[in-house]
C-alpha cells in the first residue's frame, strides 16, 4: 500500500423521478421534466423502481415524439412582422388589445402561419419513413 491510502466512496449513479405513460410487453413510455422541458422516451419496464429511473437508462432510451424545433424555422417571425399582422387586424394600441385579444391572438397566427406549415411538412416526412 502506498503513502496515501485513501478510500474513495463509489458515487451513487443519479436518479430521475420520471411518469409512467405506458407500459406494453415490458417496455414502458416515461415522461420527465428537463431544463429543456418534457421529454419521452421507451426503457425496459424494470428499470423503473419507485417512480424512478436511472439517468444513464434515460439517456440510452428509445426518443418517443418528433423532434419538433429541428424542423422550424423562425427567420419569417420577425417583431416588425407580427407589428405588421397586429396593425392589419387593427391592433394599434394597448386598449385595442385588451378590447379584442381574439383579433389580436389570430393576427400573430397568420404571422406565425409559415410555422405550421413547416411542421405540417414534417408530420407528413415522419409519417412516410415511419409507415403510419
Amino acid at each position: 500500500m502506498g503513502k496515501e491510502d485513501k478510500v474513495v466512496e463509489a458515487e451513487a449513479p443519479s436518479k430521475t423521478k420520471v411518469k409512467v405513460i405506458d407500459c406494453k410487453e415490458g417496455s414502458a413510455l416515461v415522461e420527465w421534466v428537463t431544463e429543456d422541458g418534457l421529454k419521452r422516451v421507451y426503457v425496459p419496464e424494470k428499470k423503473i423502481v419507485d417512480g424512478m429511473c436511472l439517468d444513464k437508462v434515460l439517456n440510452a432510451g428509445i426518443p418517443y415524439g418528433v423532434p419538433w424545433a429541428s424542423f422550424l424555422d423562425v427567420s419569417k417571425i420577425t417583431p416588425a412582422n407580427v407589428q405588421r399582422a397586429l396593425y392589419q387586424h387593427g391592433i394599434w394600441t394597448a386598449a385595442d388589445i385588451e378590447a379584442e385579444p381574439t383579433v389580436a391572438l389570430r393576427a400573430v397566427q397568420l404571422a406565425c402561419r409559415d410555422l405550421t406549415g413547416s411542421l405540417l411538412k414534417a408530420a407528413k416526412q415522419t409519417r412516410v419513413k415511419s409507415g403510419g
